[in-house]
């Protein structure tokens, strides 16, 4: 049986739930090592720092130039003896590889956006990345097909990866929506990618030809301040809700009063991009019309027949599509129907923690 050490630079974050899945339901996980891209605990045990006189004799025997975090992990890694790394994030990755590959325990890195598109990062890790594209015992998952072609391009062999999106929750599908109703909702974090304030402002031209509609705004971020002045500059504090971050069964019940999720991601200035979007997919599940916008990962699950897709900043063409979501009631339920069957036969948590878990066997 594989013994798995799992790395995440953060173990609870409540927009990573995808982390937590990976944790609890890959087979075998018995370490996670955590706060930070290096960790410095394991299972939630901070590592013992160590002597100088230690970490001179490892840099002596091993010719390196550590410090303790980097000795520290080999010694923990060392007494623990995983037969696998499993490491979220390729920055995670390249932060600790030395280390791993000095140990010779072969690693799995899944990849999840912003990792494989921030410019910068692919700027500084470049030659850190093509070198572990070019390790032939490390295999690599990714969350959307953009992501798969582009690590291709970078020198990763075909047949080491893995496609397969984090999944949608499975209690989603009992979600019953509001179909009839004319609330659309919002859901993540509020960063530059998910553009929230495009959003508000295709729901502002909604408004002005329906004022009977209604936004729900679920998530936290550096930009809600400027979608809530938005909001009250615009006489709009009647019709937009802001939540805040909420629990799964919060926000089941708000999926359950809304008709239509709506979600404008686009690349950020800095090239960060989405993977695969797991609000967008839960709420596939949940019946509700999807729209969104041609962006990474969206387009790989967001079929024709299964929402609606504008271009990026196209913020005419998303209020267009809201409107068309709930004035032909008709094409919504045929969209939200096919929709749900294909995240149901593609793309939930338990289909894709299989996909894993076959793919470490």
């Amino acid at each position: 049986m594989k013994k798995i050490a799992l790395f995440t630079p953060s173990k609870h974050s409540y927009s990573e739930t995808f982390i937590q899945l990976h944790i609890e339901g890959l087979d075998s996980v018995m370490w996670v090592y955590h706060d930070g891209e290096q960790p410095t605990k394991c299972n939630d045990v901070s590592f013992p720092k160590l002597s100088k006189w230690s970490i001179r004799l490892y840099n002596w025997r091993y010719g390196k130039k550590w410090g303790w975090e980097q000795w520290s992990l080999f010694r923990s890694l060392q007494r623990n003896n995983p037969n696998l790394v499993y490491i979220e994030y390729g920055t995670t990755a390249v932060a600790n590889a030395d280390v791993i590959e000095l140990l010779k325990i072969p690693m799995v890195i899944n990849f999840h956006g912003f990792d494989l598109s921030v410019y910068e990062i692919l700027k500084r890790h470049q030659q850190k990345y093509e070198e572990l594209f070019q390790n032939t015992t490390t295999r690599y998952v990714v969350v959307s097909r953009k992501m798969q072609n582009r690590i291709i391009q970078m020198g990763a062999r075909p047949e080491a990866i893995l496609y397969s999106p984090c999944g949608a929750n499975f209690e989603y599908q009992h979600v019953s929506p509001k179909s009839e109703g004319k609330q659309f909702v919002m859901l993540g974090r509020m960063v530059e990618k998910k553009s929230p304030l495009s959003t508000i402002k295709a729901f502002h031209q909604v408004f002005l030809q329906d004022p009977l509609v209604k936004l729900s705004v679920i998530g936290t971020g550096p930009l809600l301040a400027i979608c809530q002045d938005y909001v009250t500059q615009h006489d709009l504090s009647d019709a937009v809700h802001f939540h805040g971050v909420l629990n799964r069964e919060a926000i089941k019940q708000v999926f359950s009063e809304s008709c239509c999720f709506v979600q404008h991601s686009v690349v950020a200035e800095n090239g960060d991009e989405e993977g695969t979007p797991v609000a967008v997919m839960e709420a596939m599940l949940a019946g509700l019309v999807v729209v969104s916008t041609q962006h990474a990962g969206i387009a790989d699950i967001v079929q024709e027949n299964c929402g609606y897709l504008v271009d990026e900043h196209d913020i005419e063409g998303m209020a267009n599509a809201m409107l068309e979501s709930i004035n032909h009631l008709d094409v919504s339920l045929e969209m939200t129907k096919s929709a749900k069957q294909y995240i149901l036969s593609n793309h939930t948590s338990d289909i894709h923690l299989q996909e894993i878990n076959s793919f470490l066997r």
